[in-house]
């Protein structure tokens, strides 16, 4: 039988947290205008950021680790290595 490692959890957490924030972004998007000091990423990382805090707390898990596992989403998706 095999155990999911918190590892796999903070990256499957990760993972929805991304799928989430990219909706919100697009749903957000189509309302509001970004202030003209902010690019669109900068709007999307900053969801990103505050869905991953809240979740992570919801979670009881630590933010950070939230946060980096969402990083290595980000580059699996864009065909990067993960940071190191």
């Amino acid at each position: 039988m095999m155990h999911e490692t918190l590892d796999d959890r903070y990256f499957d957490i990760a993972f929805d947290i991304d799928s989430l924030c990219e909706t919100i972004h697009s749903e957000v998007s189509r309302h509001f205008e970004a202030p003209k000091t902010m690019d669109g990423l900068d709007v999307l990382y900053g969801i990103r950021g505050h869905v991953a805090g809240a979740v992570a707390a919801i979670q009881g898990v630590e933010t950070a680790a939230v946060i980096a596992h969402l990083e290595d989403v980000r580059a699996m998706e864009i065909d990067e290595e993960p940071p190191a």
